[in-house]
């Protein structure tokens, strides 16, 4: 069975990007680094990623085999979208292990306390919505909620994303396979 090279070279990249990326928040500071835009950004990275990986796998795949007599395998067609989930979140997670454990092990309280500061802009925000015993009890489970990175933690956060990372990259599968089926129509 072949590797695909797609997932390995799109995964290294996202990663990379990811982590530089992080980089640059922590160094704007914290409110950057735990900033849920930052997670957004380069979640959607993940998927451009993943995107490219799927496509130039499947272009390389039409490009060599007769598509009428062998159509593209959903096993392979997924292989490209998920290694390069799994490369970009071995380095993400590995990233957040050493700056949670070794370079900045203070990080949890700072992000225990940047969750409560932001509490108080969503209990004013969704007052409408949220009974004030629902707000009390978030910000009591944030309080209690012990947000220190163990290597333990990391593995299973990891392992816990790779369900997801799965269920993704079954969708672009599926996406590029029917996006072939359709080239041959």
């Amino acid at each position: 069975m072949n590797i695909s090279k797609e997932g390995i070279k799109w995964g290294l990249i996202a990663g990379v990007v990811t982590v530089v990326i992080y980089i640059g928040a922590y160094m704007m500071g914290y409110k950057a680094f735990f900033n849920a835009g930052i997670f957004w950004a380069t979640t959607i990275f993940y998927f451009f990623a993943m995107y490219m990986a799927s496509r130039e796998a499947r272009n390389k795949f039409m490009a060599t085999h007769d598509l009428t007599e062998e159509p593209y395998p959903f096993n392979i067609a997924l292989q490209p979208p998920f290694l390069t989930f799994l490369i970009a979140n071995i380095l993400y997670y590995f990233f957040n292990y050493i700056m949670f454990a070794f370079v900045n092990p203070e990080l949890p309280d700072i992000q225990r306390t940047i969750l409560l500061e932001n509490m108080d802009n969503v209990a004013n925000s969704m007052s409408a919505f949220l009974k004030e015993d629902q707000i009390e009890e978030m910000v009591e489970a944030i309080e209690e909620n012990d947000y220190k990175v163990t290597l333990g933690s990391t593995l299973l956060g990891l392992a816990r994303s790779l369900l997801g990372g799965f269920l993704l990259s079954a969708i672009f599968a599926l996406i590029f396979k029917k996006n072939q089926i359709q080239r041959l129509s």
